[in-house]
């Protein structure tokens, strides 16, 4: 199962066939037991994706039934167009290419883990890494001027 948050890089919830048609009409993770009946696929419970899923049910007020465990999105997108379970996704990662599976947005998407840019101070960046560096500053709100230094410490 799989539903769309506005950003591309913001999670999602993912469903399939009829499944999807009824947790899309309902707010998913709302008090209507539609997901939480759900079993769900997510990335290993040492994730990012993981840690996202359950906070957002938590705050929800229940536990997701995590019965499928793998190692990608692409992998996830498989078991959710197989009719395995349902999953919290990134938009690009519902939406590309690979298996249809139903998407939705969420009623609260809950909040992207922040993105950056890691590098050595002895080497300037690479123009790929500047283009990055660049579109970060700028979907951030920034300049686009030299990387932030890391606090010594």
């Amino acid at each position: 199962m799989a539903t769309a948050a506005k950003d591309r890089r913001s999670p999602a919830h993912a469903a399939r066939g009829t499944a999807s048609s009824r947790l899309c009409r309902s707010a998913w993770l709302s008090s209507t037991p539609a997901a939480r009946d759900e079993p769900f696929v997510c990335l290993a419970a040492d994730s990012r994706l993981h840690a996202i899923l359950t906070g957002a049910a938590a705050a929800e007020g229940f536990i997701p039934r995590i019965e499928f465990e793998t190692y990608g999105p692409a992998s996830i997108r498989e078991l959710v167009a197989a009719g395995l379970g349902v999953a919290l996704l990134a938009r690009s990662a519902a939406e590309g290419p690979g298996a249809a599976v139903g998407v939705c947005e969420l009623a609260r998407p809950p909040e992207h883990p922040p993105i950056g840019l890691i590098r050595s101070r002895a080497r300037p960046l690479i123009p790929a890494a500047r283009a990055f560096w660049d579109h970060l500053a700028a979907t951030a709100g920034g300049t686009g001027g030299e990387p932030r230094r890391a606090a010594a410490g």
